[in-house]
C-alpha cells in the first residue's frame, strides 16, 4: 500500500515533508500512522500511449504577431510624413 505524509516531522534521522510518498512498509510509518494517509491512485500520468492507442490532442494556436523593430520604425516613419490637421 501506499501512503502519503499529511504533515511535516522528523524521526529516525530523517526529515519527512507533506505530500512525501512512502511505502505501508517503511519503518518511518510505525507508530507514526496517523501522520499517514492512504493514496489511492499514484496520480502518475503515462506520457506516451500505449501501442495501438490513440491520444485526442489539441494544437497549439498560431502566435500572434509581435512588433518588431521593423514594424514600429514603419509605422513611425508613416506617422512623421503625414501633415499635421490645422484648424
Amino acid at each position: 500500500m501506499i501512503l502519503r505524509a499529511r504533515a511535516a516531522f522528523f524521526a529516525a534521522g530523517r526529515v519527512v515533508r507533506p505530500g512525501d510518498i512512502v511505502s505501508d512498509s517503511d519503518p518511518i510509518v510505525t507508530g507514526r500512522e496517523a501522520l499517514f494517509e492512504t493514496v489511492t491512485e499514484p496520480g502518475v500520468e503515462e506520457a506516451t500511449a500505449r501501442p495501438g492507442e490513440k491520444r485526442s490532442t489539441t494544437r497549439p494556436k498560431k502566435a500572434t504577431k509581435k512588433a518588431t523593430k521593423k514594424t514600429t520604425k514603419k509605422t513611425t516613419k508613416k506617422a512623421a510624413k503625414k501633415p499635421a490637421a490645422s484648424s
